[in-house]
Parts: structure tokens; sequence; C-alpha cells
């Protein structure tokens, strides 16, 4: 699960582009419009996904002797 909260942003992106480019497939009056909705949900949603901290193992100090 934690690597999932690590690429979270990553894989916003790349659902926004994959239906972004899914939306030429739709009828050509609704196409800027909708074009333009799922840009702007896009961008929102990669913005919005914060980046998380790889996780790192805590070594006890008295442990590396």
């Amino acid at each position: 699960m934690q690597r999932i909260k690590e690429i979270a942003k990553a894989i916003a992106a790349v659902v926004g582009a994959v239906l972004s480019a899914g939306l030429t497939l739709i009828p050509v009056e609704w196409s800027p419009w909708l074009g333009l909705v799922g840009v702007i949900a896009t961008a929102i949603a990669t913005y919005s996904i914060p980046n998380a901290a790889p996780a790192v193992p805590v070594v006890d100090p008295s442990e590396l002797d």
C-alpha cells in the first residue's frame, strides 16, 4: 500500500491522460468542451494529490556496531 501512495500522483496523471485520449471517441460537437473539462480535471487531480515520502527503514544506532 505504501508503494501506491508513493506513486499516486503519477497514477492520477496517467489515468487522466488515458481518459483525455479517450475523449477523441466522443461526438465532434462535444469534443472541445469535454476535452477542456478532462484536461482541467486531470490537472486538478494531479495537483491535489500529495507526494508521499518513500518508506525508509528506521535503524537503531546501537545495531550499527
